[in-house]
C-alpha cells in the first residue's frame, strides 16, 4: 500500500480465504516500479520469509523504515510522522545503509534462538 497510492493488497481478486491461499502457497503482490528497491527487498527477503528463523518482526521492519525512509524516498521534508507517533528527522538521511536488513535478520534470528533455548516460542 505504502508505494501503490493506497491501492487495496489483492483487490478484486475475492474472500479473504483466496487471499489466504494465494499467500499460503507464496504468491506475492509484486512491487511498483517506483518502490525503492532496498524497501522491496526488506520485505521480500525479511517480513515475507517463510522461515521463522529469519523473518523479522513488525517492530524491526518497522525500525529499519523509520531509520530509512527519508533516504529512500528522498524527501526533503523535515520530519515525517507515522500512525504510531513516531518521527524520523531529516537528521536520519543516510544513517542505513544494506547492512541495515541484515541486521535486523541476524539481530531476529539471535532473538528466536534466544527464545527457542528459553522455552518462548
Amino acid at each position: 500500500e505504502i508505494f501503490s497510492n493506497g491501492a487495496a493488497p489483492y483487490a478484486g481478486v475475492g474472500s479473504n480465504n483466496i487471499v489466504a491461499r494465494k499467500v499460503i502457497t507464496g504468491d506475492r503482490l509484486k512491487f511498483s516500479d517506483d518502490t525503492p528497491e532496498e524497501f522491496a527487498e526488506l520485505i521480500t527477503n525479511c517480513v515475507w520469509n517463510g522461515d521463522a528463523d529469519i523473518r523479522c518482526s513488525i517492530q524491526q521492519a518497522m525500525l529499519w523504515m523509520d531509520r530509512n525512509i527519508l533516504r529512500l524516498v528522498g524527501s526533503d521534508t523535515a520530519s515525517v510522522h507515522t500512525s504510531m507517533g513516531a518521527t524520523a528527522t531529516a537528521s536520519n538521511r543516510g544513517s542505513g545503509d544494506r547492512s541495515s536488513r541484515r541486521s535486523i535478520t541476524a539481530d531476529n534470528k539471535n532473538s528466536n534462538r534466544r527464545s527457542k533455548k528459553s522455552g518462548r516460542g
